[in-house]
């Protein structure tokens, strides 16, 4: 089961992805239903009761009478202790306010994977987020005025705002609680993000060289904190 479906469908191309997974018998036959968000979309999926109620009260009971799956829960519940060889932590972090919900979210990712596992954890940077919403597009005055910032310039996000921004210092602690080691941490798009319509107006022999210039420095400590999106990787012993 996916949330998101629209942008797993239209998107991340979930369908195929499926297909030829179970094409070549990298994963058993499965049905995949794919649950829509909605407006309360951060709500829903921040450890929400009544959304658990809803997936497990109407959404598996119609899949239940319209497919022909098995209602075994050894074989319908993904997540047992242990299953994983590597656990992707994608979007999770970037909705979760509370250091208390991260950690949450990090163990149960250590939970379902094995020992030796690789669990692969991706933020949002805080630095971006200043420099991008509040100087680049002028909001930096009224982040201030609202209580936005605190006086060292780390972003106060709550659930209205969507996102949640994060130093390598707030990761450091995550990973700490939760028992958790790292192998390396890595910058996912460098600085792409700060020059959009440059790369996208590149020809291919330019752009590239930046995919080059990028995979060179993505592991550099000194450069990680500052793109928009870091993919912590690290291992379950």
């Amino acid at each position: 089961m996916l949330t998101d479906g629209f942008m797993h469908i239209n998107t991340l191309n979930a369908i195929n992805v499926l297909d030829n997974l179970m094409y070549r018998d990298l994963i058993p036959k499965s049905v995949c239903v794919f649950v829509d968000s909605n407006n309360n979309r951060v709500e829903e999926l921040a450890f929400n009761k009544n959304y658990g109620e809803f997936i497990t009260n109407e959404i598996l009971p119609w899949v239940y009478n319209n497919y022909n799956v098995t209602t075994e829960s050894e074989k319908t519940i993904i997540g047992e202790d242990n299953t994983f060889d590597i656990t992707l932590v994608f979007g999770p972090m970037y909705h979760l306010y509370k250091f208390e919900d991260k950690v949450r979210a990090l163990e149960e990712a250590k939970r379902v994977t094995k020992v030796d596992g690789k669990i692969l954890v991706a933020y949002l940077m805080n630095e971006y987020s200043v420099i991008t919403y509040g100087f680049k597009e002028n909001n930096i005055k009224k982040c201030i005025e609202d209580g936005k910032l605190d006086e060292n310039f780390h972003v106060i996000s709550e659930p209205e705002d969507l996102y949640d921004y994060v130093r390598i210092e707030d990761i450091n602690k995550i990973n700490e609680a939760a028992g958790i080691k790292r192998i390396k941490i890595i910058s996912a798009d460098g600085p792409a993000n700060y020059m959009r319509p440059i790369l996208n107006a590149m020809d291919e022999e330019t752009f590239k060289t930046f995919i080059d210039y990028h995979l060179s420095t993505c592991e550099r400590q000194d450069l990680v904190g500052a793109g928009a999106h870091t993919v912590d990787i690290l291992i379950k012993e």
